[in-house]
């Protein structure tokens, strides 16, 4: 009996999840299913290459790698620190490809499901599809159940597009404002937005060293803000995540520094706690880029 009711509670759990994907689905693909078969059917020959996160380990060329974030002090980069940065591995989040400077080994766009957003990408990324060509492009489960795909939405992804496919780990919960503890990193590094789940597959990757650029947990603003071509997708992104107020965000914090159910430590803790695991675990390094940032000397910087 006992048997039987676990048994029963594994497939309830599963269905509960393939609920949860089929609504989200539903809600948030980002393309109709016609457009869906048009572009099937017009990628028949599309010569894309689809690797593994085991084989994605034969494009390392380092055992440093930089993060390439969104924040504005990616634009502190200049000309030595891209030389340093270019010598070794960057893994790319979002729009850090318009950083012309740097060509990433490997990038994973986090995809909203707004029209605009979606449309704004879609045109900014098309003059970037040529020089992404030889960078891996990470693609998760919830982006392919959203149908993203080289063959469904190429336009998301490089000409002749190399991916790996991997899927969304489950996040870390923190609760009743608790401290991080060694055993939460150890199934999953994911916790709150984009760059935890970029830590979590660098981890999987085997890099000694992992350095933060452009994570800046004490603004709201980004690198590109002074890119006249961004200014509307910018405004709405502030619309989106302060609402109406958006205006007046210049001196608030990034939103996963405000807790949230199952989230309640801000990301500055987190953070501080896998340098520590990393460091004790595993004889990895994590650094910040330079020393104004608010998570130093918490976390070293590596170009100070």
């Amino acid at each position: 009996d006992r048997l039987y009711g676990k048994e029963r509670m594994s497939v309830l759990k599963k269905l509960r999840q393939i609920r949860t994907i089929i609504r989200d689905h539903r809600a948030n693909k980002y393309i109709s299913y016609k457009e869906a078969l048009l572009n099937w059917y017009g990628t028949r020959n599309n010569n894309y290459k689809m690797y593994n996160l085991e084989g994605v380990k034969k494009f390392k060329n380092s055992d440093t790698i930089f993060i390439l974030g969104n924040g504005p002090s990616l634009n502190l980069l200049k000309g030595d620190h891209i030389q340093a940065i270019n010598s070794q591995d960057s893994f790319g989040i979002s729009y850090s490809f318009v950083k012309n400077e740097i060509v990433p080994n490997f990038f994973l766009v986090s995809m909203e499901n707004d029209t605009r957003t979606l449309q704004f990408f879609k045109d900014t990324f098309s003059n970037y599809r040529q020089s992404y060509r030889d960078v891996i492009v990470f693609y998760h489960s919830t982006s392919l159940f959203r149908m993203a795909h080289p063959r469904l939405t190429p336009y998301f992804y490089p000409e002749k597009a190399k991916c790996c496919f991997f899927w969304k780990p489950k996040s870390i919960q923190i609760k009743n404002k608790r401290h991080f503890v060694d055993s939460d990193f150890e199934k999953t590094l994911a916790y709150r937005g984009t760059l935890s789940v970029v830590l979590d597959l660098i981890l999987k990757l085997e890099y000694k060293n992992i350095v933060l650029l452009g994570v800046d947990l004490d603004k709201s603003g980004y690198f590109y803000e002074k890119i006249k071509s961004f200014e509307e997708y910018v405004r709405i992104t502030h619309e989106g995540v302060y609402g109406p107020d958006h205006a007046t965000t210049k001196n608030k914090k990034y939103p996963s520094m405000h807790p949230k159910p199952g989230n309640e430590q801000p990301f500055d803790e987190y953070l501080y706690a896998l340098k520590g695991y990393l460091k004790r675990k595993k004889d990895i390094n994590l650094f910040i880029g330079f020393k104004d940032s608010i998570l130093y000397p918490g976390i070293p910087a590596y170009f100070d």
